[in-house]
Formats: structure tokens, C-alpha cells, sequence
């Protein structure tokens, strides 16, 4: 599963949205990526590579929010 965050991204990648609607820019930059982390997980684990950085503050426990798995 991959969330762009955003509908805009199917937009830019696919030209779906009306004929240059996002710039041809925009189209390259997005396909790049979006090329970037499919070839990435497709050769797995994308974690290897790419590790996932750390997000909760270090104090977040002590503010009631769980820190399992961390």
C-alpha cells in the first residue's frame, strides 16, 4: 500500500486530470518516485535501504502516548 497523501499525485503521474494539468515538471518529478519506491519494496525489504526514521519524541510516553514497538 502506498498513500501519496494526496489525489493530486494520480494527476501528475497518469495526466488523468486534463492534458498538462500539473506540469510536465510535476509529471517527471512524480513518476521518478513513485518508479523509485515500487522498483524499492518490489526488491524488498525496502527497510534494508531505506530504514524508517524514528518519529516520536523521546518524551512522548510520559505524555500517554504508546511508544510499543519502538
Amino acid at each position: 500500500m502506498f498513500d501519496a497523501g494526496s489525489s493530486a499525485w494520480v494527476c501528475a503521474v497518469a495526466d488523468v486530470c486534463g492534458s498538462g494539468a500539473m506540469g510536465l515538471d510535476m509529471q517527471n518529478f512524480v513518476t521518478t518516485v513513485t518508479t523509485t519506491r515500487l522498483t524499492t519494496f518490489a526488491r524488498g525489504p525496502a527497510g534494508g535501504l531505506h530504514p524508517g526514521a524514528r518519529s516520536i519524541p523521546d518524551d512522548a510516553a510520559s505524555r500517554g502516548a504508546s511508544t510499543a514497538g519502538q
